[in-house]
């Protein structure tokens, strides 16, 4: 039934003219239509720019310029954002009349390469202008392959999928299921800020691997409801610092909790460390399969173990660089003086070789802060601030 759905999707974006490589944006709540519209842009072999629409329209709008959006998947064929100069595919019309049968979807990928762009997502910029980073086909094969490797799901299997399409976990709560055959649960529209409607729906649906971002597993691991959650073997943390205190209460409802860690520059998360229990300071563990971490002085040089420096990521998980942005791209994409031909991306993160091969997080080397597990930089508010009429300047603080 998805191959049959994801066929019809895949001969409309052929109307459109949507080549191999262009950008077709999904302008959707999380629903059935939401995954069937991002495995179709998938197999496709166009790249995804997944569109969270509670954001401001103008910031939508500037997404779909600077990605160079080439067509808009969304819920009607109304507006979106402030114009619309991109043509909008009614995803519900387009489905209405999907063939039943299971068509052969494995023609439509001839011809993507590791290296060819497979999603796009947006993060904050310091100068007010957001940036999109451009991963790759390779990069996300290889994060779901280590995931798979790392925690074997089975068809018995359901996971949950509640993180908000913008952000890049979301990704993989859908691709990754779906690779091995498990099932995806869709949390219901807004329900990733109710940690008691996400206890429920794990419960209702027997949810046996989910995500959170560690401020909001301290509010769900606290609530009676989550001690009902036993289907539960398995909690993966990312997004911002995971603490002692939060390890322990998780743990409380799921024996088993990771901390992961990777830049939207990244094709998701590049470092992992599974939680004992015992971490007075939790670290972000060793690089995954196919990702090089190297940790650098103010002069480049590599820092011994135990001493702070700035992270730097290469291998096959690294973003292509910044959506039409070649000279953001060409200062946070540095060559790797360590392998002819190879690049690094300067992360800003202020890590240490906790011992030999377990990094531990330090902080920033810049202003750049996390609210609710968003990266903010505080730059883009005070240019936000500062186009206000009246405002003559402006300082932006936590």
């Amino acid at each position: 039934q998805l191959a049959g759905q994801v066929h019809r999707l895949c001969e409309y974006f052929d109307r459109y003219s949507v080549a191999r490589g262009d950008v077709v944006a999904v302008a959707l709540e999380r629903s059935l239509e939401l995954v069937v519209a991002q495995v179709s842009v998938l197999v496709h072999g166009a790249v995804l720019l997944p569109i969270d629409m509670d954001q401001p329209a103008r910031r939508v709008d500037d997404m779909l310029r600077e990605a160079q959006a080439r067509l808009v998947v969304a819920a009607d064929a109304g507006a979106i954002g402030r114009s619309n100069l991109l043509p909008v595919l009614d995803v519900s019309s387009a489905l209405a009349d999907a063939p039943t049968g299971s068509p052969d979807l494995a023609a439509r990928t001839v011809g993507v390469g590791p290296g060819d762009g497979v999603y796009t997502l947006f993060t904050s910029g310091s100068t007010g202008r957001p940036k999109g980073a451009v991963n790759t086909q390779g990069g996300i094969a290889n994060r779901v392959e280590w995931m798979q490797q790392t925690y074997r799901l089975t068809p018995d299997d359901r996971v949950l999928h509640k993180t908000p399409i913008a952000f890049d976990v979301a990704v993989w709560e859908w691709l990754w299921p779906l690779s091995v055959g498990a099932t995806v649960v869709l949390a219901e529209p807004g329900a990733h800020k109710d940690p008691v409607a996400l206890a429920r729906c794990i419960v209702q649906h027997q949810v046996t691997v989910t995500h959170f971002i560690p401020s909001m597993l301290r509010l769900f691991a606290t609530q009676p409801e989550a001690r009902a959650c036993t289907s539960l073997r398995q909690i993966v943390c990312s997004g911002e610092e995971l603490t002692a205190v939060g390890v322990e209460e998780a743990r409380r409802i799921c024996p088993a909790v990771d901390n992961l860690y990777g830049p939207t520059e990244a094709a998701i998360d590049v470092t992992w460390w599974a939680c004992r229990g015992d971490e007075q300071r939790v670290p972000i563990g060793s690089p995954i399969s196919g990702v090089r971490c190297r940790v650098v002085d103010a002069t480049g040089a590599l820092v011994p173990v135990g001493v702070p420096g700035e992270l730097l990521i290469g291998g096959v998980a690294m973003a292509q660089g910044y959506a039409h942005r070649p000279g953001l791209t060409a200062r946070a994409f540095v060559p790797d003086p360590w392998a002819d031909g190879e690049r690094l991306y300067r992360t800003g993160d202020r890590v240490r070789w906790r011992e030999a091969g377990v990094l531990e997080f330090l902080g920033r080397l810049d202003a750049q802060v996390k609210i609710r597990g968003v990266r903010v930089e505080p730059g883009e508010v005070e240019a936000a601030l500062q186009a206000c009429p009246g405002v003559d300047g402006a300082a932006v603080v936590v």
